[in-house]
């Protein structure tokens, strides 16, 4: 009887111990997979804000030319009341 139980915790103990090695690979998948994504989100994240600068930037050009527009449109029309 004591050889049995032996032999059956020993066969227990093998699968645990199979068991927990795949769980320990999983969890490594896992964190690697979350690595992955999370410099995916750090890459993308430095896209985004290249983008707001170069939006920041055209948006100050279109109002500096807005600016040099209405600039003109008053000269024009101050030259067409002198004339």
């Amino acid at each position: 009887m004591y050889d049995q139980l032996a032999a059956r915790l020993g066969g227990d103990l093998a699968r645990a111990l199979t068991t927990q090695q795949q769980l320990s690979s999983a969890l490594d998948q896992t964190a690697a997979s979350e690595q992955a994504l999370t410099d995916q989100i750090s890459q993308q994240e430095a896209v985004i804000s290249d983008l707001e600068d170069k939006v920041a930037q055209l948006d100050t050009l279109i109002q500096e030319t807005q600016d040099r527009i209405d600039v003109e449109r008053a000269q024009v029309t101050a030259m067409a009341r002198a004339a």
